[in-house]
């Protein structure tokens, strides 16, 4: 009895290391560069085992899937002729799993028929979209890039006033014998809005003063780009600590988007102070009040005082603004 509990004693340390031991896969992939090899790295289910446990069945069943993997990982880059060579190889414990990826010959784009109405193909920022669309032709498919530049037209078709704008036709038709493709795509931009109403939420000031801030007329038509700078304008007027400008597409009627405008005063005061030290003035103190606004019509009052060894400043500034624009 003793004798086998000595030699369960002296085999434990033998078992829990045996217990320690992990069967594990190593992926190795060439003939294709970044970012193909990422993806194709990424698609292949070996590449899961790296830090886990794979049993001998586990591993031929994956090694057999590797060469399908592989190629559907090359078809969104313009590559449907791969071909895959595959070494599968084991170490102890551990196994080394290698694939040639040959990708062939690309997938070229061949035909671009790009349908769409006349009025939107006339706005500069659609035609230049819709002309990077046809660009594509003579060009390597690519899912990515395809994409991309179909869902940039459907974004510059809404941000200049063609807010019922539908992609009716989207395809792309690969021929494999010939490694050609053509896309098809087709939108009915519909009508385009323009600009309704600017309503001010919150504001601390008269009514009509910030319609200064506002860069388009009403009857404009409908642009994101200008709801961009109505927010960056009333921002740098520095009255609001909150700008939300938000187009009113859900209520749209008679052709007109009303823009409503949230607001939230910034802190009415602001004091500043520190202590400095020049080689002109030498040492000194700083300090300043500015009340962002003194009334309802936007008035500002600014003052500061410098008093050190070699200087001593007052300023007072009062700002009215004008009327317009500017």
């Amino acid at each position: 009895m003793r004798r086998t509990l000595r030699r369960l004693i002296l085999l434990l340390p033998w078992l829990l290391l045996a217990s320690q031991v992990h069967a594990a896969v190593t992926l190795v992939v060439d003939g294709v560069d970044d970012p193909m090899h990422s993806a194709v790295v990424d698609s292949v289910s070996l590449s899961q085992y790296a830090k886990r446990d794979v049993s001998a069945a586990q591993i031929q069943r994956l090694y057999t899937r590797a060469t399908a993997q592989v190629q559907s990982a090359l078809q969104p880059y313009g590559y449907y002729d791969a071909t895959v060579e595959g070494e599968l190889k084991q170490h102890g414990a551990d196994w080394t799993v290698t694939l040639h990826v040959k990708p062939g010959e690309p997938v070229k784009i061949t035909t671009v028929d790009l349908q769409l109405d006349a009025t939107a193909m006339a706005v500069k920022p659609i035609h230049f979209a819709a002309r990077k669309i046809d660009a594509l032709k003579g060009q390597v498919l690519n899912d990515g890039t395809y994409t991309t530049l179909k869902d940039n037209l459907s974004a510059e078709l809404t941000a200049n006033g063609f807010l019922g704008a539908k992609l009716v036709a989207h395809q792309v038709l690969v021929t494999r014998a010939n490694h050609s493709a053509v896309v098809k795509l087709a939108w009915q931009a519909g009508p385009r809005y323009r600009f309704g109403k600017v309503n001010f939420d919150g504001s601390q000031f008269a009514p009509g003063f910030l319609q200064r801030y506002v860069p388009f007329k009403q009857g404009d038509y409908f642009s994101q780009s200008e709801l961009l700078a109505l927010q960056q304008s009333l921002n740098g007027a520095d009255y609001f600590s909150v700008v939300n400008v938000l187009p009113d597409v859900n209520d749209a009627s008679n052709g007109t988007v009303d823009v409503n405008v949230q607001l939230q005063p910034a802190p009415r005061t602001i004091y500043t102070g520190g202590v400095f030290v020049g080689t002109d003035t030498g040492a000194g103190l700083q300090g300043g009040v500015e009340r962002r606004w003194i009334n309802k019509y936007g008035h500002k009052w600014k003052n500061s005082l410098v008093a050190a060894q070699r200087l001593k400043t007052l300023s007072s500034v009062y700002i009215i603004p004008l009327g317009g624009p500017d």
